[in-house]
């Protein structure tokens, strides 16, 4: 077992939130260098997630 895979409880997804990035333009470059430097580990994008937000009452 992988340190990666020991670390996320045996996951096969990582999800992205895109904080890191001023834009989505900037997310989606870095994954296809990191695709052309790094081809045995490229990222595949599966597609997109929408979260519904909950307020917590104060």
């Amino acid at each position: 077992m992988s340190l990666l895979a020991d670390y996320l409880g045996q996951l096969s997804n990582l999800y992205n939130d895109g904080i890191y990035y001023a834009t989505w333009l900037e997310f989606f470059n870095s994954v296809v260098i990191h695709n052309l430097v790094f081809p045995n580990t490229a990222y595949n994008f599966l597609g997109f997630i929408e979260l519904k937000v909950i307020s917590l009452p104060s």
